[in-house]
Order: structure tokens, then sequence, then C-alpha cells
């Protein structure tokens, strides 16, 4: 039976918009704070789990390699619930400061794909509107807000009443404007209606690919910059009266939504009336009533999408073809925001209800739907994510909202005093520039780290240094090793070529060189090609040069044809030693390509990526690089390559970078979980620790960890060591080879590196340092 359901399970695809929050660029989390009126228990947490998360396949499910499946998999709860160690002395009375840092810091470590994509942090601090706090954080695949709030009460009960569940609120009936008029005014208002709904329906879509294709909002300092997406997000919640919110309801004759969005709206054109950016410095200014006048300010709402509003039993969402079903069934509209000083704070609800009428008014929300959909069907779920990406970038910010529960409820006893939602993921605002693709399991390189800030640099810095390596490793033009075993320092070979057919000296080149004082004194231009050392041979300056001789024989040619038509008879000219070189090498030399087209060729296969050997990848932390390497038939690994680069660096002490520090082969890489590391080092293990061997090896685990606070590193550490098998052994002291284990956010990067103390930790800048 288990069988059968993970095999239904597995080949059940993600819905549209589930696709489009889990793309490149978009990653989209949801954080609910739940507050508590007494201390969380997590032993009552962690029950509560292992007997209720199996009953749900979307949290007992992992994302598939491609994201496009859900793969039921074993949950281990203790992996999904974390609780910090707190030093109350430290925190104090700032409660609140706290949870805000914390939940910031959550921002940044993203969600580890290969186990299901939530997690729960429990938070014992006082605030001052809860004792405790737990923080519960959802990929946005799993769910839309209506469907986490009906799962929320179903794992609730009432707090006057332990023993009934938690309500649910009924399904909304739309009224009817009309029910009572009679026959021809019905017609006519249909008829009008239906016109108006089709015109309103016609501009929304217009403006939505104007949206996609130009119309942006205008610059305030409220629209994030363009390292917005990189930087920690911060949740603050406010409490206020739902009391005062149905008074003006009722008397304005609106809904709750668009009282809030005209609150929102008097909000933000007060805000952006007192602060403004200065041109020079970016400095907030106050400028009291004083805003510009033709702001474009927009915001992306969502919208449920389902044919029965309300809430219903989590049961009820569960099942198939349900009007209410679980899921991502919703849309994103666009709407325009009103910014500006009015005397009279109800023209701002007025201009809401008018607004939010209109927008009901239109099929703008089902057709924004279908239109991802149909993309992703034709397109690609590339094609949709970019689609909506446009959406979100070319506005300002996005609003959203979500029905709670109609009664106080609790927790296993623990009162429940606020349940306070958000989100991050999306950025507002477009890069300037293009970035690297991010880093992700499956690829191999070498790690680089580097000063903070100097990323780029030492990324197009390592690209270069790596591929002389890789060159010298494959041409043998680098150290070699004599039968001693002492390292041998090329020789720097000088190859003259002559050509005595010009007759202009060029002498800036090798002035008292032997090869000239043997026979080639101050006659023609001379093409030097020097092997070894630190001079590279120059393309381009071959290029002139060849193109320089070919202009000079043609000029040579057309004196010959003159001193033919005059009758003048030249003597034989003695030939030189590169006429009869060139004169054996005939055949060779029409079958090569010229320089020029060598060049050419070179040049488009390093403009296209997917030729390129070398590449670099986006860690997205502060001070590290990765370079990608795409292995060939016949090319070496990175171990021999930064193995080979390092040895011959020790060796001639040359300074070869500016910003890398430490660069490290990574020879697999996996997500950080225990059974994703065992089955990733396996083909390590095979080849560096066989079972069978006369000589067993001495091994330590180097372990480094960024951006991840989730994983626990002695566990990583043992998974590794236990991964090696007899007759090897741990030696932490002299080990002859060491395996380096480097977690970034949630890529895990293992590599196996010889001498790491005689190298100095693969520490670039103090191995080629003279002090």
């Amino acid at each position: 039976m288990r069988k059968e359901r993970m095999r239904e399970e597995e080949e059940e695809p993600l819905s549209p918009m589930a696709r489009v929050f889990q793309s490149r660029g978009i990653d989209y989390c949801a954080v609910t704070m739940i507050g508590f009126k007494t201390k969380i228990k997590p032993a009552v947490v962690l029950d509560a789990l292992k007997h209720n998360v199996y009953k749900h396949p979307r949290f007992s499910s992992k994302l598939s390699s491609d994201g496009a499946k859900w793969i039921e998999t074993e949950v281990n709860v203790k992996d999904h619930v974390v609780v910090p160690y707190i030093d109350p002395e430290e925190i104090g009375e700032d409660g609140e400061g706290f949870i805000d840092n914390y939940t910031s810091r959550l921002t940044m470590n993203p969600m580890d794909r290969s186990r299901p994509l939530w997690d729960i942090h429990i938070l014992n601090v006082k605030t001052s509107d809860a004792e405790a706090v737990g923080v519960v954080r959802t990929h946005h695949t799993l769910g839309d807000g209506t469907s986490m709030v009906s799962l929320l009460l179903s794992c609730t009960h009432k707090t006057s009443d332990h023993n009934r569940v938690s309500t649910t609120i009924p399904s909304l009936k739309r009224r009817g404007r009309y029910k009572n008029k009679g026959w021809f005014l019905r017609s006519m208002f249909t008829i009008g209606s239906t016109m108006t709904l089709i015109w309103n329906t016609i501009v929304d879509m217009l403006l939505l690919f104007a949206t996609l294709l130009f119309l942006k909002d205008t610059k305030t300092h409220i629209k994030g910059g363009a390292d917005v997406g990189s930087n920690p997000k911060r949740f603050y919640h406010r409490t206020i009266s739902l009391d005062d919110i149905k008074l003006i309801k009722n008397a304005m004759n609106m809904t709750i939504n668009d009282v809030l969005v005209g609150i929102t709206q008097v909000s933000l054109s007060s805000y952006l009336s007192q602060h403004t950016k200065n041109e020079e410095d970016g400095a907030l200014i106050p400028y009291p009533n004083n805003l510009p006048g033709g702001i474009q300010f927009r915001a992306g709402c969502t919208v449920n999408l389902r044919s029965e509003k309300g809430l219903k039993p989590l049961a009820d969402m569960m099942v198939k073809d349900s009007k209410c079903r679980w899921g991502n069934y919703f849309s994103y509209i666009v709407l325009p925001f009103s910014i500006g000083l009015q005397s009279d704070p109800l023209v701002y609800l007025k201009l809401s209800k008018s607004m939010m009428d209109r927008k009901k008014h239109s099929y703008h929300a089902h057709l924004a739907y279908m239109m991802i959909k149909i993309c992703q069907n034709l397109l690609g779920a590339k094609v949709a994510a970019k689609l909506f990406n446009r959406t979100v970038i070319n506005t300002t910010t996005s609003l959203s909202n979500v029905i709670g529960p109609m009664e106080e409820i609790s927790f296993d006893g623990n009162p429940i005093t606020y349940i306070a939602t958000s989100g991050y993921g999306h950025s507002q605002r477009p890069a300037k520039k293009k970035g690297a693709y991010p880093l992700k399991p499956g690829v191999q390189g070498f790690f680089i780290s580097c000063d903070g800030g100097r990323e780029h640099q030492a990324s197009q810095e390592a690209i270069n240094v790596i591929d002389s390596f890789f060159e010298e490793l494959m041409h043998g033009t680098g150290l070699k090793v004599n039968s001693s075993g002492m390292l041998e320092k090329p020789v720097n070979k000088k190859v003259t070529f002559s050509y005595s057919d010009d007759e202009d000296g060029n002498e800036e080149d090798g002035e008292g060189d032997n090869g000239d004082e043997e026979g080639n004194k101050g006659d023609g231009d001379k093409t030097e090609v020097r092997e070894g050392g630190n001079d590279q041979v120059n393309e381009k300056e071959v290029a002139s040069e060849v193109k320089q001789l070919a202009e000079t024989k043609t000029a040579k040619e057309e004196e010959d044809e003159v001193n033919d038509q005059n009758g003048v008879e030249e003597p034989p000219r003695k030939k030189t030693c590169t006429e009869e070189a060139s004169e054996t090498t005939k055949v060779r030399e029409n079958t090569e390509k010229s320089i020029d087209k060598l060049i050419d060729a070179e040049l488009k296969e390093l403009g296209d990526k997917s030729k390129r050997r070398f590449m670099k990848l986006d860690p997205g932390c502060n001070g590290i690089a990765f370079i990608q390497m795409k292995r060939r038939d016949g090319d070496p690994s990175p171990k021999d390559i930064v193995q080979h680069g390092l040895t011959s660096a020790a060796a001639t002490k040359k300074h070869m970078s500016r910003f890398i520090l430490r660069l490290v082969p990574i020879e697999v890489s996996c997500y950080p979980s225990e059974e994703e590391i065992s089955r990733a080092i396996k083909p390590l293990v095979e080849q560096y620790f066989p079972v069978e061997t006369d000589n067993p090896r001495k091994f330590a685990v180097l372990y480094g960890g960024r951006a991840n606070t989730g994983v626990d590193r002695m566990k990583i550490i043992n998974t590794v060591a236990k991964s090696v098998p007899a007759p090897h052994k741990v030696d932490l002291s002299n080990p002859e080879m060491s395996i380096v284990v480097e977690i970034v956010k949630t890529v895990c990067l293992i590599g196996v590196v010889e001498k790491y103390k005689e190298l100095a930790k693969y520490n670039l800048r103090q191995l080629t340092s003279t002090k």
C-alpha cells in the first residue's frame, strides 16, 4: 500500500504557481510567527509532529531533482524542529529585538531541498505580547495562505473547550445586487455589467502587458535597491482593533480588504511626504507636505481563485476535485495606489473602494493565472517564472492577507495570543547586471576563499590561475620531479626566427643576444617565442606580426614584377635557413588554420558558455567564490590540477594572485544531509581509500560551514569519517590525506587533498609569501 502511495505521489506534478515560487530568482518562503501565553515545550511539539506529519502528503514529501514533482520520503521530525540556545542575561528585556534578529538571520539560510520544505523554530523568549514565540517557515510550494491557515486550525482547539477543534469560517455567499428588481431592469443591469466587465478586463490586461514590457513605477526610497534580493529581511507586526475596522466598513459600505487598502494608502502617502532622498548622498531628509506630483506607485496583490470563499476543514481541502482545494490556487493583480496628501482622510477610503470595486469586476486575475499556466505548458516553467518576476520587479510593493480563526485558540492547552504571517524570497527590484549561475549540488570544481567584497575579482583571477595550472599539467611545461625527488625549475628557452627578406632591422628585441652574435646580427625581423618561465605569447601581437610579414612579402613581390618588366635580372639570392625550413613544411602548413582563424575560434568558444571548461558560479555568500569545471575526456581532476599548481607555487614562490586566499579542489557536491553525503562520497572513498590495500592511509576530516545554522557539525564529520572503511584510520595530528567538507547554504562541497599542512592549508597567498 505504501509503495502504491509513493508511486502516486511521485507522479503528481506541481501546480503552476508552485513551479513559479521555487524557480531561480524567486524562491519564495512564508514565515508565520505565533505568540503563546506560556512557554513552549519542545517535547510536546515533537510528539505531535510524529503522529500527524504523515497525514499530510506535502509535509512528508520532497521536491524531485528538477523541481517538477513531489516524492514521498521518510521524515525525521528532529531535523525540522530547531531549539536554539538562548542566554536570558544576554537578551535582558529586549525580547522583541532578539526575535527580530533571529528571523532576519533565518531569511539568509535557504531551505534544504533534500528533505520536506518546512521547519519550526521554538523561541522561549518573553516579549511584550507573548511569553514564547514559535516561528514556522514553509516554502510557498507547499501551499498558499488559505491552505496554511486551514492546516493550523486543524492542529489547534478552542481555548474555551479543549475537546473541540477550532471552528473554520463558512463559505461566503456573494450578494445579489439586483435580485429584487424587475426583469427589465435586471436585463439592462446585466447587459451594462457585462459590458463593463469586458472593458475592465481589456484595460487590465493591456496594463499587465505594458508592465511586463516597459511600464515601471516611479523610483522612491521604499523600492528596494539592486541588492535587495541578497540582503536580510526584517519582520514587524502590529495589532489593530478589528472592531474599529468593522465600524469604518459598515459606515462606508465597504469590505474589510477595502478599508485595509485605504489605510495603507494613507500611511504610504504620509511617509513619502515626510521623507525623500538627497540626490547626492542618498540621505533621508524630511520635507513635510512636499510630495512630487505624478508618482506612479503600484502594489501587487494576491487574489484567491477558489470558487468557495472562506476556510474549509483540512480533510475537505485534501479531497480531489474539491472546490476549496489545497495548494497554490491564487493569482496576482496590480493595484494602482493614489499617493498624495488629502485634507479629508475619507478621500483615501473612497478611492480605495472605487479601485477595489473595479478590480473585482474584472477577469484580470483569472486570465493572469491562465497565462502563466499556458506559458508553463507550452514554453516551460522558466518562461512562466520570468513573466511573474517581471510583474513583481516593475511594481513597488506587495500586499497579501489571509483569514484567521473566529475565536481564541490554543495548541495543546497553550493559548495563542497572535498569528503574524509574512514572506520573503522575491525582489521588487531587478539586478543592474547579470550575475553568475547559482551554486547547486552535482557540480565539481574549485572552492575559493577571498576577502569580503572581492568575490568578483577573485573569481576572474581564479579562472586565469586555474587555467594556467591546467595548461602546465596537460603540456608538461611546469615543474618536473627528478630522480632524487627534488623539484626542477624549467629553463627559459628563447627561439628566434629571422626573416632576411625585410631589409629594415628591428633591434628592439634581444640586443646582445647570443643568437644574434652567431650570425643573425642586425638583419631581419625577429619573432620570439619563450617557453617556460613567466612570459606568455600574446596572440594579438603574433597575429599583428604575421600580418606585417605578409604585407612585406607582397611589397617584395610587386618590386620583383617591376624589375622583370624593366628587363633587370636579379642575381640568384642565397636561401636562408627559414626558407629551407618552410619548403619542407609546406604540406603541413597548407592543412593548418591561420592564426587569425585560430583566435576567432577560441573567442567563439569562450563566448559559448556550454564549451567553457571553467566557469564561475555564485555561492550567495560573502568572502567565497566557486569555479565550476566541466571535465572532458582525458582532463585531470580538480585535485590533480590544484596539487600540481600549489606544488609549483611553493617551489618558485611566484606571486600569482591579489585576491585569492584558499584554493581547494571539490570533486563531489550534494545537499547537506547525512543520507545525501553518505551517497555522494562513495566514489571518492573507493578511489582514495580502497578496502583492499597494503598501504592504509591516515586521514582527517576538515569541516567548514557558511550561512547554514541548521546543520550539526559533528553529525556531518562523523558521517564522513564512518564512510571511510578500515584499515584506514583517523589521525588529526599528522594525516596523509584530508577530506575537506565545506557547507555553503544548502550545498555540501567535498574534496580530498594531500599535504594540507605542508602546502600552507592550501592558502595560495601564504604559500607564495617570502616572509
